[in-house]
Formats: structure tokens, sequence, C-alpha cells
């Protein structure tokens, strides 16, 4: 078990965003992953160049895409926006120094 998993002690609840045939987004069913949630504000880049300030940086243990939505805790709500959840406006991997595992970051 590696330095970045061991840290990841939180429960965090992961919703992939699908675009619908209406202009909006239908969401898979809510799964749990491993994380750690950290309320902070970071100056940081949309893809578009626009800046905008984090709320959040969530580290997690696997990959999820820019515009899914992560809620702190355990949710089995079908509905991200109903409980609070928060869209993910910036997601990175960075390797660590051996190149053996990834750090992965959400920024909400």
């Amino acid at each position: 078990m590696s330095i970045f998993s061991r840290n990841l002690k939180q429960c965090i609840t992961h919703w992939v965003a699908k675009p619908n045939s209406y202009g909006g987004n239908s969401f898979t069913a809510p799964r749990e992953l491993r994380g750690r949630w950290e309320d902070t504000n970071l100056l940081f880049r949309l893809p578009s160049g626009e800046e905008q300030v984090s709320t959040s940086i969530i580290y997690l243990e696997e990959d999820v895409a820019i515009g899914d939505y992560l809620l702190l805790g355990s949710s089995s709500s079908e509905d991200p926006i109903a409980v609070g959840a928060k869209q993910i406006k910036q997601y990175m991997k960075q390797p660590d120094l051996r190149n053996l595992e990834q750090m992965r970051k959400a920024i909400i």
C-alpha cells in the first residue's frame, strides 16, 4: 500500500454525468470511493482558460472526469444535485517520483 492510498480514509460518493437529449444530464448510480476531501481555496484554470477559485480539492485512488459529481460521505440518491454534491471543474493525475502510482486530484 502506497503513501497515497494509506491516507485516503474518507468515503466519497461519485456520480458519472452523461448528457441527455433534453440539454441536461443523466446520472449513473452512485458509487463509493475512498478519498481525502480538503476544503481549500485554490486558484486554477478551467480547460477553457478561465480562472476560478476552488472550494475543495479531493484526492482519490480512482479516475473521475470533469463534469462528474462528488459528495463527501455516503449517499444512495440517484440525483446528486438534490443531496448537495458538487461538480468537478478540473481533474489531474500526477505520478510519484518512481512513476509507480498516480495521485489523482479533483477540483470543485
